[in-house]
């Protein structure tokens, strides 16, 4: 009796440590994008609206850890208007941590906005990454960024990252998209395709509706070309 019962301690025990097994979550590999989703500050929890209240009005990147996941921060700091904006374009693993790109958009020329002093900033979270060490790359719209890439068919240098919902194709050479952030009734906006972006572009299966990210460039016309586009769920 007593060894049976010693049987069914040990049985117990080892499945629990199978269980304890199963549930956790293998890092991503170098290179592998992360899953995260951008989050209101207002819906998040009490810890989390207080770290942003201490952080948004400084110009800076900023990273948080939970049990739940890792929360991260973009911030422009005081801006003279509105119509400053920033996006957050992706977060991938490396073999140091994580790297997180974003980009700064202030006011298009001619563009109406509010005559108030702005803290525009970018929060997103990632569930279930665990604290590590977090490089940002941040470019502003305009400027030089390490997110190119030559090969593209599109002028290396002046690579903006942006993202937003796709309405759709305006012909072969071209689609609409409406861009986040922008005011409303000046969100739709129309872009050029790159020689390699459309050689692929109706694998993509994209539909009005579905929600892209994207990278672009300003050719010698001014006109915005896309270098890279992906489907966001």
């Amino acid at each position: 009796m007593q060894v049976r019962k010693s049987y069914l301690i040990l049985i117990l025990v080892l499945m629990a440590m199978l269980a304890g097994c199963g549930g956790s979550t293998a890092p991503n590999s170098p290179g592998e994008e992360v899953p995260w989703e951008e989050v209101a500050v207002e819906n998040m929890p009490e810890e989390i609206q207080k770290w942003v209240e201490e952080n948004y009005r400084e110009r800076g990147n900023y990273s948080h850890f939970t049990a739940e996941g890792g929360y991260f921060l973009v911030a422009w700091g005081e801006q003279p208007t509105g119509g400053y904006r920033v996006v957050i374009a992706e977060i991938t693993s490396t073999a140091d941590g994580l790297e997180v790109v974003a980009s700064l958009h202030p006011p298009q020329p001619g563009e109406m906005v509010t005559q108030v002093i702005t803290y525009p900033y970018a929060l997103v979270f990632a569930p279930g990454v665990e604290q590590q060490p977090v490089n940002f790359t941040v470019g502003e719209a305009g400027a030089a960024s390490p997110v190119g890439n030559s090969a593209s068919g599109a002028p290396a240098g002046n690579v903006q990252v942006d993202s937003g919902t796709y309405v759709g194709q305006i012909d072969g050479n071209s689609i609409e998209i409406e861009v986040s952030g922008a005011p409303q009734g000046q969100v739709a906006r129309a872009f050029r395709l790159s020689d390699m972006v459309k050689s692929s572009f109706a694998g993509l299966g994209l539909e009005s509706g579905d929600p892209v990210r994207f990278t672009y460039t300003l050719n010698e016309h001014g006109q915005a070309v896309i270098t890279g586009i992906e489907k966001t769920w």
